[in-house]
């Protein structure tokens, strides 16, 4: 006989934990993103490629937008991005989700 808890997904809430099936989790998930009107980003492929970090060259190969845009952006603060000493890196998901919120970088 299985625990029935092997099958919850725990959810942080502030101090405390929502403990929902896999069904209900991604029924909340689904809801959520029908909300805010966002689309959840790919999941990561077994190689790593679909959401890893990548430079400004090629975030341009991807979206076709300019590189020398994502540099100019991050430099305002207006895309999210990870500075890694003197590299820029930007993670795709992260940069689709501020450009449908057009969020400004805090």
């Amino acid at each position: 006989m299985t625990d029935a808890r092997e099958n919850l997904v725990l959810v942080p809430f502030g101090e405390r934990f929502l403990a929902l099936t896999q069904a209900e989790f991604r029924e909340a998930l689904d809801r959520g993103r029908e909300m805010v009107g966002v689309t959840a980003p790919a999941p990561a492929q077994k190689n790593g490629k679909e959401d890893r970090l990548m430079t400004a060259e090629e975030m341009e190969e991807r979206t076709k937008v300019p590189a020398t845009w994502f540099l100019d952006q991050a430099r305002q603060g207006n895309v999210p991005h990870h500075r890694l000493g003197k590299y820029v890196r930007f993670m795709p998901s992260d940069v689709l989700v501020c450009s449908r919120f057009g969020e400004r970088v805090k």
